[in-house]
């Protein structure tokens, strides 16, 4: 459970930098078998999709997805066995009518639509397109704003269901941190610089970022070749893991012990502030 203690420190920084919970909304993923539009090796096909008419759609800028992506390269040594960044959707609404299955995402701008497509796990990839990029693109989810959040999804192969490898996460939290201060202007990145001494949001001790389990958590550990402890940091289906201490290394294990019931959507506010 969250140190109690620690919670109100906790709130507060979650509240200075709230547009790190936004700003997951986007965040790219090359993942098996999801198929974007074919681009080709020159220029990508201009494609037209029929986008059902949103009022105040949930949006993303493209060029802050693509600050993701070279997130993902930049630092891929945390997580080098992971081909891909992928991104994955999930409901924040007990409103019924939030239907993932049938919910279209395209990149759009004047001069071009691409189309993307999710897939069964609401997984999908964001390609480069230099069109897009030019004509400053938006990605469009046909949803109305938060109902839906996204967040990246970096997985090693061969790491069990119940286990998330702690270089993974790092990984993604470089991505979302790049994400945000993409869409942050000037007075918010100097505030995140002030509150993070200059260490970023994954390099500081003071940050504690939250990740999404998907299922209630009711218990987890770390594993490494030399450590073996419990993570007290979670409640519900939100942990804490401990992406600043390098005393723990990438490949450091996080095993979860949850119930089977699994949320069927993601809390908003502080109990989930950058999932």
């Amino acid at each position: 459970m969250i140190d109690k203690q620690r919670y109100p420190v906790f709130v507060a920084l979650v509240l200075l930098c709230g547009l790190v919970a936004n700003a997951s909304a986007s965040q790219v993923a090359l993942l098996d078998g999801a198929k974007p539009a074919e681009p080709g090796d020159g220029a990508p096909e201009v494609q037209s999709v029929s986008v059902s008419a949103v009022k105040d759609p949930e949006m993303k800028s493209y060029r802050a997805m693509l600050a993701g992506l070279d997130a993902f390269e930049k630092h891929h040594a945390l997580a080098p066995e992971a081909q891909q960044l992928r991104f994955v959707l999930s409901s924040l609404s007990e409103e019924p009518g939030v239907d993932l299955a049938h919910t279209k995402l395209s990149i759009r701008s004047d001069n071009v639509t691409i189309p993307l497509v999710l897939d069964a796990s609401n997984g999908f990839v964001v390609p480069r397109n230099k069109q897009a990029e030019d004509d400053d693109a938006d990605l469009i989810l046909d949803v109305r704003k938060g109902k839906i959040r996204g967040r990246p999804d970096v997985r090693t192969p061969g790491i069990p269901n119940d286990t998330r490898r702690l270089g993974d996460l790092r990984l993604e939290c470089e991505v979302r941190s790049e994400i945000a201060k993409a869409e942050m202007n000037f007075v918010f990145r100097g505030a995140l610089a002030a509150v993070t001494l200059g260490h970023g949001l994954c390099g500081s001790q003071s940050m504690h970022l939250g990740f999404f389990a998907g299922k209630n958590i009711t218990g987890i550990t770390l594993v490494s070749t030399t450590r073996r402890e419990p993570l007290t940091t979670f409640f519900g289906p939100n942990y804490f893991p401990p992406i600043s201490d390098q005393s723990w290394p990438d490949d450091t294990l996080v095993k979860f012990q949850s119930d089977h019931a699994a949320p069927s959507q993601e809390p908003r506010g502080p109990d989930n502030p950058s999932s």
